[in-house]
């Protein structure tokens, strides 16, 4: 096992009647010029920060004791951490299957990147993944993943390696040769039709069908999302407390905790008044 190299100290030898600074840098003897002079500290200082620096760089490349981080553990933390975000930042459904999804994906048993160390992870492993997402056929739908789905998939595993260098799980190295893959442009892929806003008239439609059938409260919610033009999810999070002057002409709901809580930092207000 290698032995770990010591801090350099600020040493003193004299040499024929004077006195002279020096320090030991990853075995090196290094001269910091006459002892106690400012150039002698100046000097001294540098090899104090590049001892730090290497050691930093050391611990993240595995040059330390402790083992090194595959891409499947750092896969598995990083959905832990999207689970906790999830019901602590009521992350949209939609953004938390995308980060499990891509996840699934970066460990796939085909591609055997699981055991593979983090560190080795490069542009050509995250290339191989992208071009297997364009060309896989959803099976809900039978047709090809869209380009900005791709995308989104893509750069989902790069939050997780960058939320890995935040975690010394993996250097910032790691992180820029994956940023180096460009995302599919158009014409490299499906493009997915725009959506369009629900038709009135088939919202009612639904909305009446459902309470006939007992559905009562997602009838409800179906009605008060087309009139406020709230989220499924904070129509489905309101309670009375959230509502705020309640026996006034323009009544609001406020909801603490939204989609981009995260963002603006700034409590969700939704307008309830009629006219």
């Amino acid at each position: 096992m290698p032995r770990k190299a010591s801090q350099p100290n600020y040493s003193k030898n004299s040499t024929k009647g004077r006195e002279y600074a020096y320090c030991y840098l990853f075995g090196r003897r290094i001269s910091l010029g006459r002892y106690g002079s400012t150039e002698s500290f100046a000097k001294f200082k540098r090899c104090l920060e590049t001892f730090k620096n290497e050691e930093v760089e050391a611990s993240y490349e595995g040059h330390g004791n402790g083992p090194r981080t595959t891409v499947g553990e750092l896969a598995f933390q990083y959905a832990e951490h999207m689970k906790k975000r999830h019901q602590e930042e009521s992350l949209s459904k939609d953004r938390s299957e995308k980060s499990l999804l891509a996840m699934r994906k970066l460990t796939e048993s085909e591609f055997g990147f699981a055991g593979l160390e983090a560190e080795h992870f490069g542009p050509k492993a995250l290339k191989m993944i992208q071009t297997r997402l364009r060309e896989t056929k959803n099976p809900r739908t039978g047709l090809t993943f869209g380009r900005t789905y791709v995308n989104q998939i893509i750069d989902e595993i790069r939050r997780a390696f960058r939320w890995g260098v935040s975690e010394e799980l993996v250097s910032g190295n790691a992180l820029l040769r994956l940023k180096s893959v460009n995302g599919l442009r158009a014409g490299q892929g499906r493009e997915l039709t725009p959506r369009q806003p629900v038709c009135p008239r088939l919202a009612e439609t639904t909305a009446q069908h459902l309470e006939n059938e007992g559905h009562l409260g997602i009838a409800c919610a179906i009605r008060f999302m087309r009139w406020t033009g709230c989220r499924p999810d904070e129509a489905c999070r309101l309670t009375i407390q959230s509502i705020e002057g309640l026996n006034t002409p323009t009544p609001i709901a406020r909801l603490e905790k939204h989609k981009t809580r995260h963002h603006s930092g700034n409590d969700r207000v939704i307008q309830l008044a009629t006219t």
